[in-house]
């Protein structure tokens, strides 16, 4: 009986975040994506992010209806079509199928039986899930159940990320314990160097730096938010399927985000001499520009990359990195219209969740982006479809 009760609680809770996504456009109800909106526009708009960004776990508020018409990009080159239905989406109508109430209940008993599990998994989806109105409070949990799973690296990965943020009550031993289960992560060694920047610690900050800029590997642990909730999903009685990875998806926006702004500054204020530390910023920019990460991350390594390039007068690397920015935005401002189509189809939603899940988040964007675009190159397409 408990697992028809989870099964039916995400379900029901996938029915709507489902019908949000297909109303208002993931890409622009996502909190993350506000700060991605926000960083795209200039790069002096990086710095106002000086906090870490814990993503809210919640359903968008939505309209009773709204009109989705079938429009086409204008035709400049480069320009992509992607149609759209013209249809309005009955919310209000839709929504008689369960009750609000229903669903608050069934989120409201999904963290007790998260409560009761002892796996890992299931703990540390907790923690994330109930521990994100305070900074310090998230930290605590983390801290707690470092000391039961210490071998697990996307959990230290998450706590050194929440220790980025100045207000943080995070020890240097923190830091050091971070180190020594990953040493070889350029990821983990640039928030111990972002740390170190918060404290004034210049000299090992700067070390930190160069070690992480010459790291075997660079690893966030994007991927492994998804798996984490759906394991504690799974260990609470939830099927494998679909309305279990809808469910993951917007539970792992949970996890916090580190604060660039530190380094950003740091990298944008470093003298024209200091060559190695420039070379380190650079390497550090475009390691994370390709890393299978957020896009957040993917800006904040353009920006310093650009930094770098500035000072150089680098005018062909500086006209590459604007490419590549306006290539993000063009492709930010497609995925509105591509989501509507991707959600309205169960296999597109399940290719898309895969393609986030194992690529990040831009390739994924990318890639509903460029399958709308496939889509709509058919006449015989009907965007307004649904196959659920």
């Amino acid at each position: 009986m408990k697992r028809n009760f989870i099964r039916a609680s995400l379900g029901l809770l996938s029915l709507v975040i489902i019908a949000v996504l297909v109303a208002d456009g993931f890409f622009k109800t996502s909190g993350s994506n506000e700060n991605i909106a926000t960083l795209a526009t200039a790069k002096t708009n990086v710095n106002r992010h000086s906090d870490v960004v814990v993503r809210p776990v919640s359903v968008a508020q939505k309209p009773a209806t709204q009109e989705v018409k079938h429009t086409e990009v204008e035709d400049t080159p480069g320009s992509k079509y992607i149609a759209e239905c013209d249809e309005q989406v009955d919310l209000a109508k839709a929504e008689k199928q369960f009750e609000t109430a229903e669903i608050d209940k069934s989120i409201e008993n999904l963290i007790p039986a998260l409560d009761d599990s002892v796996y890992a998994e299931s703990q540390v989806a907790l923690a994330l899930i109930s521990g994100n109105e305070s900074e310090n409070t998230l930290v605590d949990k983390l801290k707690e159940l470092r000391k039961k799973y210490p071998n697990n690296t996307m959990l230290s990965y998450d706590l050194l990320s929440l220790c980025t943020s100045p207000e943080s009550s995070c020890k240097s031993s923190v830091i050091g314990e971070g180190i020594a289960l990953d040493s070889q992560n350029g990821a983990v060694l640039l928030l111990s160097a972002i740390y170190e920047l918060n404290n004034n610690n210049i000299e090992r900050a700067t070390d930190f730096l160069l070690e992480a800029s010459y790291a075997p590997v660079y690893e966030e642990y994007w991927g492994e938010h998804f798996s984490v909730f759906e394991s504690a999903f799974s260990q609470a009685g939830a099927d494998s399927d679909l309305a279990t990875k809808v469910a993951s998806l917007k539970y792992s926006e949970s996890a916090p985000l580190p604060n660039f702004g530190p380094l950003v500054r740091f990298c944008e204020n470093t003298e024209e001499t200091k060559h190695n530390i420039l070379h380190a910023c650079l390497n550090m920019g475009q390691r994370m520009s390709n890393s299978e990460s957020t896009m957040l991350t993917y800006l904040i390594g353009l920006s310093l990359q650009e930094s770098v390039y500035k000072k150089s007068n680098d005018a062909t690397q500086i006209a590459q990195v604007s490419k590549m920015k306006e290539e993000f935005d063009m492709t930010l401002s497609l995925s509105e219209k591509a989501t509507s189509l991707i959600w309205r189809n169960s296999q597109r939603t399940s290719d898309w969740q895969f393609q986030l899940k194992n690529s990040g988040e831009l390739a994924a964007t990318e890639y509903i982006v460029e399958e709308a675009i496939r889509l709509s190159a058919d006449v015989k397409f009907d965007p307004c479809e649904s196959n659920w």
